[in-house]
Protein backbone atom coordinates (compact mmCIF):
# COMPACT_ATOMS: atom_id res chain seq x y z
CA UNK A 1 0.00 0.00 0.00
CA UNK A 2 2.62 2.28 0.55
CA UNK A 3 4.93 3.24 -2.52
CA UNK A 4 8.13 4.30 -0.38
CA UNK A 5 8.76 0.19 -0.19
CA UNK A 6 8.92 -0.25 -3.99
CA UNK A 7 10.49 2.81 -4.79
CA UNK A 8 14.20 2.19 -5.31
CA UNK A 9 16.66 4.84 -3.78
CA UNK A 10 18.42 7.36 -5.71
CA UNK A 11 21.81 5.46 -6.49
CA UNK A 12 19.62 2.43 -7.32
CA UNK A 13 21.07 -0.26 -4.42
CA UNK A 14 18.23 -0.66 -2.02
CA UNK A 15 14.45 0.30 -1.82
CA UNK A 16 13.54 2.65 0.84
CA UNK A 17 11.31 1.92 3.22
CA UNK A 18 9.63 3.25 6.46
CA UNK A 19 10.73 3.01 9.36
CA UNK A 20 9.36 -0.51 10.79
CA UNK A 21 7.65 1.54 13.71
CA UNK A 22 5.67 2.88 11.53
CA UNK A 23 5.15 0.21 9.47
CA UNK A 24 3.13 -1.63 12.36
CA UNK A 25 1.31 1.15 13.70
CA UNK A 26 0.41 1.19 9.87
CA UNK A 27 -0.77 -2.46 9.87
CA UNK A 28 -2.36 -1.91 13.35
CA UNK A 29 -4.45 1.53 12.04
CA UNK A 30 -5.61 -0.67 9.03
CA UNK A 31 -6.07 -3.70 11.02
CA UNK A 32 -8.70 -1.75 13.45
CA UNK A 33 -10.03 0.43 10.42
CA UNK A 34 -11.33 -3.16 8.68
CA UNK A 35 -12.89 -4.26 11.93
CA UNK A 36 -14.40 -1.64 12.59
CA UNK A 37 -15.66 -1.34 9.04
CA UNK A 38 -16.77 -4.91 8.92
CA UNK A 39 -18.56 -4.31 12.70
CA UNK A 40 -20.48 -1.79 10.79
CA UNK A 41 -21.74 -3.24 8.41
CA UNK A 42 -22.35 -6.01 10.39
CA UNK A 43 -24.83 -4.07 12.67
CA UNK A 44 -26.40 -2.20 9.88
CA UNK A 45 -27.29 -5.89 7.99
CA UNK A 46 -28.36 -7.02 11.77
CA UNK A 47 -30.45 -3.92 11.91
CA UNK A 48 -31.95 -4.05 8.69
CA UNK A 49 -32.69 -7.82 9.31
CA UNK A 50 -34.40 -7.62 13.14
CA UNK A 51 -36.66 -4.65 11.16
CA UNK A 52 -38.26 -7.62 8.65
CA UNK A 53 -38.74 -9.05 11.80
CA UNK A 54 -42.38 -9.77 13.45
CA UNK A 55 -42.88 -9.18 16.69
CA UNK A 56 -43.66 -12.60 18.62
CA UNK A 57 -41.55 -14.85 16.49
CA UNK A 58 -38.27 -16.98 17.48
CA UNK A 59 -36.12 -15.23 15.07
CA UNK A 60 -37.00 -11.80 16.05
CA UNK A 61 -36.45 -13.41 20.22
CA UNK A 62 -33.46 -14.62 18.94
CA UNK A 63 -32.28 -11.49 17.64
CA UNK A 64 -32.50 -9.83 21.06
CA UNK A 65 -31.02 -12.56 23.03
CA UNK A 66 -28.02 -13.10 21.33
CA UNK A 67 -27.06 -9.35 21.35
CA UNK A 68 -27.38 -9.48 25.17
CA UNK A 69 -25.32 -11.79 25.64
CA UNK A 70 -22.38 -10.83 23.42
CA UNK A 71 -22.58 -6.84 24.57
CA UNK A 72 -23.08 -8.50 28.47
CA UNK A 73 -19.83 -10.78 27.22
CA UNK A 74 -18.36 -8.40 25.61
CA UNK A 75 -18.20 -6.14 28.32
CA UNK A 76 -17.27 -8.79 30.79
CA UNK A 77 -14.13 -9.64 28.61
CA UNK A 78 -13.29 -6.54 26.95
CA UNK A 79 -13.20 -4.00 30.48
CA UNK A 80 -11.75 -6.89 32.83
CA UNK A 81 -9.13 -4.95 34.43
CA UNK A 82 -10.04 -1.40 32.69
CA UNK A 83 -12.74 -0.42 35.67
CA UNK A 84 -11.67 2.61 37.75
CA UNK A 85 -11.59 0.76 40.42
CA UNK A 86 -12.49 -2.94 41.34
CA UNK A 87 -16.11 -4.28 41.12
CA UNK A 88 -16.72 -5.01 44.51
CA UNK A 89 -14.89 -2.01 46.26
CA UNK A 90 -16.99 -0.13 43.85
CA UNK A 91 -20.65 -2.03 44.44
CA UNK A 92 -19.75 -1.49 48.45
CA UNK A 93 -18.93 2.22 47.82
CA UNK A 94 -22.06 2.75 46.36
CA UNK A 95 -23.94 0.97 48.86
CA UNK A 96 -22.71 2.37 51.67
CA UNK A 97 -23.23 5.88 50.15
CA UNK A 98 -26.80 5.06 49.72
CA UNK A 99 -27.45 3.58 52.79
CA UNK A 100 -25.72 5.73 54.80
CA UNK A 101 -25.81 9.30 53.25
CA UNK A 102 -21.73 9.34 53.51
CA UNK A 103 -20.63 11.66 50.84
CA UNK A 104 -23.17 12.40 48.70
CA UNK A 105 -21.67 14.38 46.35
CA UNK A 106 -23.18 16.80 44.24
CA UNK A 107 -23.04 14.75 40.91
CA UNK A 108 -24.02 11.70 42.21
CA UNK A 109 -27.12 13.17 44.08
CA UNK A 110 -27.81 14.53 40.96
CA UNK A 111 -27.80 12.04 38.83
CA UNK A 112 -29.91 9.82 41.60
CA UNK A 113 -32.23 12.39 41.52
CA UNK A 114 -32.58 12.85 37.95
CA UNK A 115 -33.07 9.15 37.22
CA UNK A 116 -35.59 9.09 39.98
CA UNK A 117 -37.83 11.63 38.16
CA UNK A 118 -37.39 10.59 34.73
CA UNK A 119 -38.41 6.54 35.83
CA UNK A 120 -41.47 7.99 38.19
CA UNK A 121 -42.85 10.64 35.22
CA UNK A 122 -42.20 7.01 32.60
CA UNK A 123 -43.57 5.17 35.15
CA UNK A 124 -46.65 7.36 36.07
CA UNK A 125 -47.59 8.51 32.61
CA UNK A 126 -47.84 4.68 31.89
CA UNK A 127 -50.20 3.70 34.24
CA UNK A 128 -52.24 6.92 34.23
CA UNK A 129 -52.67 6.57 30.31
CA UNK A 130 -53.61 2.66 31.22
CA UNK A 131 -56.30 3.69 33.63
CA UNK A 132 -57.61 6.08 31.69
CA UNK A 133 -58.11 4.25 28.30
CA UNK A 134 -58.19 7.31 26.53
CA UNK A 135 -56.66 7.91 22.69
CA UNK A 136 -56.10 11.21 23.66
CA UNK A 137 -52.91 9.99 26.05
CA UNK A 138 -52.15 6.90 24.58
CA UNK A 139 -49.51 4.37 26.20
CA UNK A 140 -45.62 3.88 25.61
CA UNK A 141 -46.60 0.21 24.40
CA UNK A 142 -49.43 2.30 21.84
CA UNK A 143 -45.99 4.80 20.57
CA UNK A 144 -43.83 2.27 20.43
CA UNK A 145 -46.05 -0.23 18.53
CA UNK A 146 -46.66 2.66 16.44
CA UNK A 147 -42.84 3.01 15.32
CA UNK A 148 -42.32 -0.33 15.11
CA UNK A 149 -44.83 -1.12 12.73
CA UNK A 150 -42.45 -0.05 10.07
CA UNK A 151 -39.56 -1.62 8.69
CA UNK A 152 -37.60 1.62 9.29
CA UNK A 153 -38.73 2.33 12.48
CA UNK A 154 -37.98 -1.37 14.32
CA UNK A 155 -34.49 -1.20 12.71
CA UNK A 156 -34.09 2.60 14.14
CA UNK A 157 -35.15 1.42 17.44
CA UNK A 158 -33.13 -1.15 17.19
CA UNK A 159 -29.75 0.16 16.22
CA UNK A 160 -30.93 2.78 19.44
CA UNK A 161 -31.16 -0.14 21.77
CA UNK A 162 -27.90 -1.89 20.52
CA UNK A 163 -25.80 1.16 20.69
CA UNK A 164 -27.15 1.88 24.11
CA UNK A 165 -26.56 -1.47 25.48
CA UNK A 166 -23.42 -0.98 24.00
CA UNK A 167 -22.72 2.17 25.26
CA UNK A 168 -23.72 1.08 29.45
CA UNK A 169 -21.08 -2.35 28.52
CA UNK A 170 -18.43 -0.04 27.47
CA UNK A 171 -18.80 3.21 29.11
CA UNK A 172 -16.26 4.33 32.25
CA UNK A 173 -13.79 2.06 30.85
CA UNK A 174 -10.22 3.47 31.08
CA UNK A 175 -7.59 2.51 28.71
CA UNK A 176 -5.09 -0.26 29.69
CA UNK A 177 -1.44 1.46 29.26
CA UNK A 178 -0.68 -1.31 25.83
CA UNK A 179 -3.71 0.13 24.40
CA UNK A 180 -2.81 3.92 23.76
CA UNK A 181 -0.64 3.01 20.53
CA UNK A 182 -2.83 3.82 17.55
Amino acid sequence: MWHLRSMASEDGSEPLRPAGRADRSFSRLAVRILISSVAVIGLAALTWWEGSQRVQTSPAQVSVAVPIAVIVLGGLILGAGRQRQASRAWLAQDVRTVSHGESWTWPFAAGVIIWILLLGAVFGWDVYSFLRQSPALPTLSYLIGRITRFHLGRSGLYLVWLAVGLWLALAQRQRRPSDNSP
